[in-house]
């Protein structure tokens, strides 16, 4: 086996553990502060990027309504 390949399949496998860990909390959040979730923002919110699931995190405090994560995401 190639130890660069494997190197590199370690890192992504990191990479997407912590993005995954990020999301899970984030969710937590969101639940905790709204209650329900309508599945279109879940399903929004599964695409972005790690910084911006973190960005959203950070903010948490000052969303006032579910709406308010259109600004992250592109909900229609």
């Amino acid at each position: 086996m190639n130890l660069s390949y494997s190197l590199k399949a370690y890192e992504e496998g990191m990479t997407d553990g912590i993005k995954e860990g990020h999301f899970s909390l984030l969710i937590k959040l969101l639940r905790k502060k709204f209650k329900h979730i309508p599945e279109k923002y879940i399903d929004s919110l599964t695409d972005l990027e790690n910084d911006t699931i973190i960005s959203i995190a950070l903010r948490i405090f000052e969303l006032e309504t579910l709406e308010d994560l259109d600004v992250f995401l592109l909900v229609k």
